[in-house]
């Protein structure tokens, strides 16, 4: 980093670590919380430049395939405002319907090993398994991206703003599946992802259930962390810009109150300091307890650097089975 940067940067780094955000009171009364938690959605849509909610959403299938017991579906997704992208499902070929779904908050081509693990057991236990063609995701850290991002400066839009919007028109398309039981809809985030999962829950009630599985902690912490060669990388494009002076994660995490909400966070992960997840979390708990619903809370931590392993997998596999039965 340039050395006349350094200082701007420190200073900037000390102003947010001593910002308050204004939400940051415990408001363990259930009339309190809600009053708050209204200006908190509408200032998180207004940090992702997200003007309208989608109200609904036109499906079509493109292709159905059927493997070794698994029917797996593209599917054209359309809405107001938004381009058509493609979503994809599987289920089990004795699929026992109206079924319950998982929205993966991950596109299907990038599906790591413990996170397509995680969706075999999940097929395997009669879920339905979705996942969107998110805005962009591919091409970040190209050239085409950078001209997107410029362009969506301009607009006034942001990234996350994108991509959270995404996630609500494909959790309406999901709700729309006629072998899916749209009570029973859990949405699941890993890494990056985890905080577009506590938004989406946030901004839709209809959700059931919410995994974070890593990425929870708190933004000035997690800034303080990241490299600089990840922020270039498109990584710095995950924040909610101007958000942190109302609210952070545990705010965010509240708004779902009292569904059902797993974290699940790495103690050695270097990027997501372990301390803000916890402090994160906690204040969640504390909202939840003011609605008699603590238990519906569960914070796992695992001594691994990686936001998957085995075990975390069984743990979010298990709650998974539990909440949506």
């Amino acid at each position: 980093m340039a050395e006349n940067i350094q200082p701007i940067v420190e200073r900037m780094l000390k102003q947010i670590a001593a910002i308050k955000p204004r939400f940051d009171v415990v408001y363990d009364n259930k009339v309190l919380w809600e009053h708050f938690a209204k200006p908190i959605r509408n200032k998180l849509l207004e940090s992702l430049s997200i003007e309208t909610m989608p109200e609904s959403v036109t499906v079509s299938c493109i292709k159905e395939t059927r493997h070794e017991g698994l029917v797996s579906s593209t599917l054209s997704v359309e809405a107001d405002n938004f381009p058509s992208r493609t979503m994809g499902l599987a289920h089990r070929e004795d699929l026992t319907a109206p079924a319950p779904a998982v929205l993966f908050l991950q596109p299907l081509t990038r599906l790591e090993p413990y996170e397509e693990s995680l969706a075999r057991r999940l097929l395997d236990a009669g879920c339905v398994i979705a996942t969107m063609d998110v805005c962009a995701v591919e091409e970040r850290g190209t050239e085409a991206f950078q001209q997107f991002f410029a362009a969506s400066a301009l607009l006034g839009q942001t990234y996350l703003g994108r991509l959270v919007f995404d996630d609500c028109v494909a959790f309406k398309a999901l709700a729309q599946q006629e072998n899916v039981d749209a009570s029973r809809i859990a949405v699941l985030g890993v890494g990056d992802s985890s905080f577009r999962a506590a938004a989406l829950s946030c901004l839709e009630n209809e959700t059931t259930a919410t995994v974070c599985a890593g990425g929870i902690s708190l933004f000035r912490m997690i800034l303080s962390k990241r490299a600089v060669s990840s922020w270039l990388d498109g990584q710095s494009l995950l924040m909610p810009f101007g958000f942190l002076q109302y609210a952070d994660h545990g705010q965010v995490l509240a708004c779902g109150v009292p569904k059902p909400l797993l974290v699940t966070s790495s103690k050695r992960d270097p990027n997501i300091p372990i301390a803000g997840a916890m402090e994160s979390v906690g204040y969640t708990r504390r909202i939840y307890a003011g609605f008699v619903a603590a238990e519906n809370v569960t914070h796992h931590i695992e001594d691994t650097d990686q936001p998957l392993n085995d075990a975390i997998v069984d743990v979010i596999a298990e709650f998974l089975e539990e909440k949506l039965k």
